[in-house]
C-alpha cells in the first residue's frame, strides 16, 4: 500500500500487496483512541503479523481502505526502526471482510542510510 519513489511492488495475494518506504524522523507519543486499538495487530513469528478489521471503520459491509492501509502501516513499523511512512501507496484486488483475521506478511526489500523500503502483502484466510 505504499511505495518509496525508486522502488517497485506490485500485490500478488488474494487481497492486497503493500510496499512501504520510512524515513528517519522523531518518535511521537502514540495515543490510545479507538482507531489506534482498531489497527492493533499482533505478531505470529518475525514479520508475519494478524490483525482483525472491525465494522467500525466499514462502508457498508467492507473496511475502508485507508483503515487496511494503516493496519498494514502498523504492521510494517513494528518491523522498521524508523517511526514514520514517508510515502504509501496501496492497491487492493479484492474485497477485504469484516471480523476476519487479516494476516500481513512484511518483507524489507531495500535499505539505505536513513530510510528503509519495505513490502506487506496482505490477506484473508477464510475457511468454508
Amino acid at each position: 500500500m505504499f511505495i518509496a519513489s525508486q522502488s517497485k511492488g506490485a500485490f500478488r495475494s488474494s487481497a492486497y500487496r503493500v510496499s512501504c518506504a520510512f524515513l528517519c524522523s522523531t518518535l511521537s507519543e502514540y495515543a490510545c483512541y479507538q482507531f489506534d486499538q482498531d489497527i492493533a495487530v499482533s505478531k505470529v513469528e518475525s514479520g508475519k503479523y494478524v490483525g482483525t478489521p472491525s465494522d467500525a471503520w466499514s462502508i457498508k459491509d467492507s473496511p475502508n481502505g485507508g483503515y487496511i492501509m494503516a493496519m498494514a502501516i502498523n504492521a510494517a513499523k513494528q518491523c522498521i526502526d524508523k517511526p514514520d511512512p514517508m510515502s504509501v501507496t496501496g492497491y487492493y484486488v479484492s474485497k477485504t471482510d469484516e471480523n476476519v483475521p487479516m494476516n500481513m506478511d512484511v518483507e524489507i526489500i531495500g535499505q539505505a542510510k536513513s530510510s528503509v523500503t519495505a513490502m506487506v502483502s496482505c490477506y484473508l484466510w477464510i475457511i468454508e
